[in-house]
């Protein structure tokens, strides 16, 4: 079967779904299970690029009589640019990391700066609630455990500094953080560049989406990248994610399609054009 293509999008999608099934409700760690909740989320992602790329009818008897698909090339390529973010921050977290210290130091940021977050938006809302002050002091206990954490004693006392911001959770910004990963460097500057236009909505992107005269246009456009990059880096995340489950590599040493598709992804994420 040939790769990047609307067939071979699907049928990963699908045996994604599988994969997943097998491994919702297992006993694991909080490592493996935290590659369980980036897979899910970056296969509801591909899944909701996919019915982008293959819109529902839609019967509007006021304007036509026969059915109308919208194509909505720009939100295919929002949604891309967050599962080349999500990809990304797994990859950081999961696998880039020289020591198990390094890991753990990692972890404890994320998990102070979801809690903090959670906070700053309810106090923007003048909310309060039992569980942000029980949260407050689960966050004072991660943040003795970092002062305790090895990577961190070692860092500068300028890092050191940094990462007592609560906000501050990644040693690395995202554009550094993708290119540690398996990306071409000048992959990881295309997707970040052009999808970024999209997702923050700048001059480029109300260009590009000004200049589409009609529906075929639109749905050309869902032809590129939603699909080439959709699959490759949902093959990417399940890389990752099957060095935390036997079950999922045991799933894909016996299928063909799996396994090639990850050496396909592979291959072409690592390449400069």
């Amino acid at each position: 079967m040939e790769f990047g293509t609307k067939e071979s999008l699907i049928l990963l999608i699908r045996k994604s779904i599988i994969l997943n099934e097998l491994t919702t409700n297992l006993k694991v760690d909080e490592y493996d299970d935290f590659s369980h909740v980036f897979f899910s989320k970056n296969l509801l992602t591909s899944i909701s690029i996919w019915n982008i790329i293959n819109p529902a009818q839609m019967t509007l008897p006021e304007i036509s009589e026969a059915p109308i698909k919208f194509y909505d090339s720009s939100s295919a390529f929002t949604l891309t640019r967050n599962l080349f973010e999500s990809y990304a921050n797994m990859y950081y977290l999961l696998v880039d990391n020289k020591s198990q210290e390094e890991k753990e130091f990692k972890f404890l940021l994320w998990k102070r700066h979801w809690r903090d977050e959670r906070r700053k938006i309810s106090d923007s809302r003048g909310i309060y609630h039992a569980k942000l002050v029980e949260e407050e002091q689960q966050i004072l206990e991660i943040e003795k455990k970092l002062s305790t954490n090895r990577f961190y004693i070692a860092l500068s006392d300028k890092q050191k500094e940094y990462f007592k911001k609560r906000k501050n959770w990644a040693t690395l910004n995202l554009i550094e953080r993708a290119k540690r990963t398996v990306i071409n460097e000048n992959k990881v500057f295309y997707m970040y560049k052009f999808l970024s236009n999209y997702a923050h909505s700048e001059s480029f992107a109300i260009m590009q989406y000004n200049s589409i005269n009609n529906a075929l246009d639109d749905q050309n456009l869902l032809k590129g990248v939603p699909i080439i990059y959709t699959e490759s880096l949902l093959a990417l995340t399940i890389d990752i994610f099957k060095s935390h489950f036997n079950k999922v590599k045991e799933f894909i040493e016996k299928d063909d399609f799996l396994k090639q598709n990850i050496i396909w992804s592979l291959n072409y994420m690592s390449k400069k054009k």
